[in-house]
């Protein structure tokens, strides 16, 4: 299951940097660039939190013009006097994973992918001592030459720009937004951090290293504005979109 969390951007950008990503995924997934996806499962959720009914209207039509038909998108608008920021939308994309089968990876919609990355996320297994693991994870990760293979990290889980969950764990993410702990940020990683802070050592994740995506655009899906984004918020360790991730299964024992 692949599920891309998506807004719309103002300023003449719309849906151009989730035409891009989609347009990666459903390419190497088989399919063509735009319309219906092969068969599997895909997912969309879209934040509509900043526009009217008819404004939300003309993204839908859009975004079904990019997806097709046959994929699921889920619409989300942010409840009146909640917070701004992406961590509502992200739990959306969680329960949505939650109903279908399998361990779900779950994107953000500003991404480069090396070759055959998606595939190699999907079809990662996540060990049984982890409840996630992270293919984009700067922070863990801040330098370019870096031993290749999963880190078990003390690391706070920063960025959720790519993360792959076990379907076992997802009951415990959803859960924890009834909590008053899930109340006290408003950004997908903040959160997911206190829900395995939480959870103490019954919670724990993994990073990929190397990473498989890069994080581009200018405007976040998270919300965050910057004139660039900043090297704290781009991978270190990815090799390029010219690197073969499927590769890295001969060196699968680093990977455990």
């Amino acid at each position: 299951m692949i599920i891309v969390l998506t807004r719309f951007r103002p300023d003449g950008i719309g849906f151009k940097y989730f035409e891009q990503t989609w347009s990666a995924i459903m390419l190497e997934a088989g399919g063509t660039a735009l319309g219906d996806p092969p068969l599997g499962a895909f997912g969309v959720t879209v934040d509509v939190s900043d526009f009217d009914e008819d404004a939300t209207a003309e993204q839908i039509t859009e975004l079904r013009r990019i997806i097709g038909q046959r994929t699921i998108l889920e619409v989300y608008r942010r409840p009146l006097g909640s917070l701004p920021g992406n961590k509502l939308a992200y739990w959306t994309a969680l329960r949505m994973a939650a109903e279908l089968e399998g361990d779900p990876v779950i994107l953000e919609d500003d991404l480069e992918f090396c070759g055959n990355a998606v595939t190699r996320m999907a079809s990662f297994p996540i060990p049984h001592d982890l409840d996630w693991v992270s293919f984009f994870a700067p922070h863990v990760l801040p330098v370019g030459r870096m031993f290749a293979g999963l880190w078990r990290t003390p690391a706070p889980a920063l960025a959720t720009v790519a993360v792959k969950y076990a379907r076992s764990s997802l009951d415990r993410l959803i859960d924890f937004a009834n909590r008053p702990e899930f109340e006290k940020y408003r950004s997908s990683d903040q959160t997911l951090e206190e829900c395995r802070l939480f959870y103490g050592a019954h919670m724990r994740f993994g990073v990929h290293c190397p990473e498989l995506v890069q994080h581009i655009g200018e405007i976040s899906v998270a919300g965050d504005e910057h004139d660039e984004l900043s090297e704290r918020r781009r991978a270190q360790t990815y090799p390029g979109p010219t690197f073969d991730a499927l590769s890295l299964f001969s060196r699968h024992e680093l990977y455990r």
